[in-house]
């Protein structure tokens, strides 16, 4: 991408003030702010601030805050530029409009220019004195995963996270898992499970084709449990290509190419994933129904209301939903291995995490699960409802009334 040059060394002090010239490929260079523009987009942050930095034969653009990104270029001379920092925004609105010819790109204190191949124009930034937090954290590689499936499993699970960062209920779970190999028991590859967490429930995939990377305390990745913000998560799987996850005390790393992200995880009290499915392992009857029916009656009753409530007979459903505006109510078909029951099942459900589910599922029908027996000592039976669908697992929540 780029090539350093050195200013013309009339004098030291001449010399660090005027700084360096890189030579840089418009193509290559709009590509990378465009990576770098999305990480400062995502960012809880907000922080607009493009670091500029030359040396030891190369270059590093680079942004902070909770979503940090690096990214590390050769420079064919060895050359040294005070770091500058600018807006990432700015430079790459400029660099969108940049003609075909390699550019000249000057960093000095106090502004950062570019300019093309003939000089025929330039383009001048502000730089900012202002100082961007580092992850400066030592990080352990522990599995390579390929892009492509991480962002198909977290497709599935991203709707069920919520975006507000302030909400420790939230976010993408990523748990590591060593698989063990029967004959010689000995850790081969590493399952790396996706969850999304919200109120009121849970969307949970586990991928099977992650590679391990060797390293001296492979005790440390088994059961190995991150918390990454919806936004960043999201920016991962839309930017990165096949990775290396390395991991540290408070943050996580994808590595691809010549472009490191670093990620800050959440902490807080999450909700027990293990006791979550725990809490459905009883659940033994399936109220069964063809998916696009049902996804088509939710839409109709989504327009007017937060909640629907399901009353199954036998082989008849009743959907229901009542406000204050209005009320609705239609029959679908359903099956269930419980029809033989002397009264009808009752439901009560958020109607836009079901659609969520609904949409989520891959085959033509979908089942929930239910467990119909309470425990000892309890009135009512488990609140959690079960859906599973191939390598796939979702769990609501009944609501209950005030």
């Amino acid at each position: 991408m780029v090539k350093a040059t050195k200013t013309p060394a009339k004098s030291a002090s001449k010399s660090k003030k005027n700084g360096c010239t890189l030579t840089v490929k418009p193509k290559v260079l709009l590509s990378n702010l465009t990576l770098l523009n999305a990480a400062v987009t995502s960012n809880q942050q907000g922080l607009d601030r493009l670091c500029i930095e030359v040396g030891n034969g190369q270059s590093i653009f680079s942004v902070g805050g909770d979503i940090g990104v690096r990214i590390t270029h050769k420079a064919n001379k060895t050359s040294t530029s005070p770091t500058v920092q600018v807006s990432c925004r700015q430079l790459k609105n400029y660099a969108a409009t940049l003609d075909n010819s390699n550019h000249k790109l000057h960093l000095s204190l106090e502004q950062v220019a570019i300019a093309n191949q003939k000089e025929t124009y330039q383009h001048s930034l502000i730089t900012y004195k202002d100082t961007i937090p580092e992850h400066n954290a030592d990080f352990t590689a522990v599995a390579q995963v390929k892009a492509s499936e991480f962002k198909q499993a977290l497709d599935r699970v991203t709707p069920f996270a919520d975006s507000d960062i302030k909400s420790i209920i939230s976010g993408i779970c990523l748990q590591l898992q060593a698989v063990t190999n029967e004959s010689t028991e000995e850790s081969e590859s590493l399952e790396l499970t996706l969850t999304g967490l919200s109120e009121p429930g849970m969307g949970h995939i586990t991928l099977q084709v992650v590679d391990s990377v060797e390293n001296d305390d492979m005790g440390a990745v088994d059961n190995l449990v991150l918390v990454l913000p919806k936004r960043a998560a999201t920016f991962i799987a839309n930017n990165a290509e096949d990775f290396t996850l390395s991991i540290s005390e408070k943050s996580v790393r994808f590595s691809w190419g010549n472009v490191e992200c670093t990620v800050q995880t959440l902490k807080g009290k999450f909700p027990d994933l293990e006791k979550i499915k725990a809490s459905v392992a009883k659940n033994d009857t399936s109220v069964e129904f063809n998916r696009s029916e049902l996804q088509a009656a939710l839409k109709r009753h989504q327009v007017a209301s937060s909640e629907i409530e399901f009353r199954i007979d036998a082989e008849e459903c009743t959907l229901t939903q009542s406000t204050e505006a209005g009320s609705g109510a239609e029959n679908i078909y359903c099956s269930n291995d419980n029809d033989d029951a002397e009264e009808p099942i009752r439901l009560s459900l958020p109607i836009d995490y079901l659609v969520k589910v609904v949409a989520s599922v891959k085959s033509e029908t979908i089942g929930l699960q239910l467990n119909l027996v309470p425990e000892e000592g309890e009135d009512v039976a488990c609140n959690n409802i079960l859906v599973e669908d191939d390598d796939a697992m979702y769990c609501l929540t009944q609501l209950v009334a005030e």
